[in-house]
């Protein structure tokens, strides 16, 4: 079972310098781009679980919306379709927002907004609550890596949990070096947007390229 945890990058930062940018209706207008956060993310939403579904050729999926509120998402689905659908809402997210919007004057030199996602695989009698902090502490994992590039790309880490219980994620992932102490992963991923580079191993599109 997936559990993915997913969060817009820096848009904390975003309202707070809007009303320098958007002037005396800043009121007004700090509606309207939070009106239009929420529904670039639910977008992103309807666009991750539409292509999965065409992708299975059906109008169902085994898929669980949890929390969709303004930037977060909380999902439950099958373990499965979990990196696809992970994939598919980042990518959306970071599509650049219509020009003339409030969204597009307040991101000034940013080509759009970006997330970060965590993604805990876990057994499916898992305790919910356990896998839900593994993604939440993923997802943290993924921002400690895309804050680097300001905002700029998505980022995007994972989990596969085989034990039957979970520790702080960096134990678990000591366990993943080798013996002279070099990692034997690249997590966290990043999805860049059109206009920024990323290191050839942390690009999840070539990564998934080679896994293929």
């Amino acid at each position: 079972v997936g559990v993915v945890h997913a969060d817009g990058n820096r848009l904390g930062e975003l309202f707070r310098t809007a009303p320098d940018v958007l002037g005396h209706n800043s009121g007004t207008a700090l509606g309207q781009l939070s009106d239009e956060v929420r529904e670039h993310a639910e977008q992103a939403l309807r666009h991750a679980v539409a292509t999965v579904a065409a992708h299975r050729k059906t109008s169902k999926l085994p898929f669980v919306p949890l929390i969709v509120g303004g930037d977060d998402l909380t999902v439950l689905i099958d373990g499965k379709l979990a990196l696809e659908f992970t994939t598919e809402y980042l990518k959306a997210f970071g599509r650049p927002p219509a020009e003339g919007s409030t969204l597009r004057r307040v991101l000034g030199d940013r080509e759009a907004l970006t997330a970060c996602a965590g993604v805990a695989l876990v057994k499916r009698r898992y305790p919910f609550s356990e896998a839900y902090r593994l993604a939440e502490e993923l997802c943290r994992s993924a921002k400690n890596t895309a804050q680097t590039y300001q905002g700029r790309v998505n980022g995007l880490d994972i989990h596969v949990l085989l034990d039957s219980q979970a520790g702080p994620l960096h134990k678990m992932r000591s366990t993943l070096d080798a013996d002279d102490g070099n990692p034997l992963t690249d997590r966290p991923y990043l999805l860049p947007t059109a206009t920024t580079a990323v290191p050839a191993k942390q690009d999840w599109d070539r990564v998934c390229q080679r896994a293929r």
